[in-house]
């Protein structure tokens, strides 16, 4: 029996250059919801105690990520987790829960939640695309010290071991941190904008990318190659390779493919077609359309 698959599109905002297609590898990321809960006067220094002792180790997990990004020179991004090593000190988040813990009579993970609830409240109404997105900074960084309150712990995205597209709800720094990037050739995400921490890693990880061949063509002792593109996606490489020449290879009518944004495609091309030094087609149909 022939398995007829569905095909979808979704319309979405591009945060960085290229074009992939690969297997979706979803990523379960929902968000933790604490059941409200109410303790004895007796329980608030052990549920106080308790919520500091999920900042320490939050706190730790953070470092870890920093070293983590430094040894593996993911660029200069160390400043994303020092704005969350920051918010763990903030007497909004921290204050405002030990008030609730202490006042309220709430337990911790849920006094926790609803202090998160209010600060990304705060963050949603200010009508700025960065202050907005820095609510999903809040989230991230709440869910963190929830799940370190209950015990939870998720599979690493480090355990990647083909070459996928990550689909998720959203995606934290230490996600994206974590990700191969020889394996990981692109993500989807229902949160965050252009100037989201992950759309700003990303744009790193295209970088990481230009590095590797810059370090290849150095060991070859290529310092003036020949870039020969085969695709309108690869573009954006003319200029940071130091290139003698850029040759422009078109094989087929890319912009025509079932599936593919034929609008930007075509705008690529034709910016490619006007930056190449040398243009060559496979036959003479496709130079009479590049004319």
């Amino acid at each position: 029996m022939k398995i007829v698959r569905q095909r979808r599109r979704f319309d979405a905002i591009a945060v960085s250059p290229g074009i992939v297609i690969g297997r979706v590898y979803m990523v379960d990321r929902r968000k933790v919801k604490p059941p409200e809960g109410i303790i004895e006067p007796e329980q608030v220094d052990e549920e106080v105690a308790r919520f500091h002792g999920a900042l320490e180790t939050s706190r730790t997990q953070l470092l870890g990520l920093k070293d983590h990004y430094e040894s593996n020179n993911v660029g200069d991004y160390g400043y994303l987790v020092d704005v969350h090593m920051l918010m763990l000190s903030d007497q909004m988040l921290v204050g405002e829960t030990e008030k609730s813990i202490r006042d309220d009579l709430r337990t911790a993970d849920w006094a926790l939640w609803k202090v998160i609830q209010k600060l990304k409240a705060i963050f949603a109404g200010i009508d700025d695309e960065y202050f907005s997105d820095r609510q999903n900074d809040v989230e991230h960084l709440g869910d963190r010290i929830l799940r370190n309150l209950v015990g939870l712990r998720l599979k690493s995205i480090a355990d990647i071991r083909e070459d996928v597209i990550i689909v998720a709800h959203d995606l934290s720094p230490m996600d994206t941190a974590q990700m191969k990037v020889e394996l990981v050739k692109g993500f989807v995400t229902d949160l965050g904008g252009r100037t989201s921490h992950t759309a700003i890693l990303a744009r790193a990880m295209e970088w990481l990318r230009v590095r590797d061949i810059r370090k290849a063509l150095s060991k070859l002792d290529c310092d003036r190659p020949i870039l020969y593109i085969l695709h309108p996606k690869f573009r954006k490489y003319i200029g940071l390779l130091n290139e003698k020449l850029a040759v422009y290879h078109v094989l087929d009518e890319y912009a025509e493919y079932l599936g593919a944004n034929r609008e930007m495609i075509l705008h690529e091309e034709n910016a490619l077609i006007g930056s190449a030094d040398l243009v060559i087609c496979a036959s003479r149909l496709l130079e009479a359309t590049k004319r």
